[in-house]
């Protein structure tokens, strides 16, 4: 039987009322992977898993959502099993938080590893044209990179003004 906590009311969403029914009926949209899950805790094993995915239907949709729980059997005198505990706290901020903060850490090393790139290749050009030109000073190889390196930086900045328009 369902209990309710100002927690787990903001869990539950527009699901109807709880009382009165059943673990398994109030997230029967969720009950084939959290069921085992629930039965351990029934048979008297304790569960704790943290940022577990489900998909649940509390406002009308489906959603996928992230817990982590902790299932744990309850005892009576006798030492059986009479119910289970379950503690909850959903994650899925967490979980979205952390997957937007991993794409981004890929985006930024592919611009760093693309910004080498140009660089290194900047730089190549330049010791290239150095090198065929044999009437061009050595200390002249600073000015055709950073010559180089402000073109390749005015084109980038055009073509981000041109796919802003």
């Amino acid at each position: 039987m369902a209990d309710l906590s100002e927690g787990h009311n903001r869990i539950l969403g527009g699901k109807p009322s709880v009382i009165g029914r059943s673990f398994a009926e109030v997230w029967a949209e969720a009950w084939g992977k959290i069921g085992p899950i629930a039965n351990s805790a029934y048979a008297g094993e304790s569960t704790f898993i943290e940022n577990y995915p489900l998909v649940i239907n509390r406002n009308g949709y489906d959603e996928q959502a992230y817990f982590t729980f902790c299932y744990s059997p309850l005892r009576d005198d006798e030492g059986k099993v009479a119910g289970m505990f379950n503690t909850v706290v959903e994650t899925t901020e967490t979980v979205r938080a952390k997957e937007t903060e991993e794409i981004l850490r890929r985006e930024l090393l592919h611009r760093v590893k693309n910004t080498m790139a140009v660089t290194n290749a900047v730089v190549s050009a330049s010791i290239r044209c150095l090198l065929f030109r044999r009437e061009a000073e050595p200390e002249y190889a600073p000015e055709g990179v950073t010559f180089r390196l402000s073109g390749s930086l005015h084109a980038h900045s055009a073509a981000e003004q041109q796919a802003s328009v």
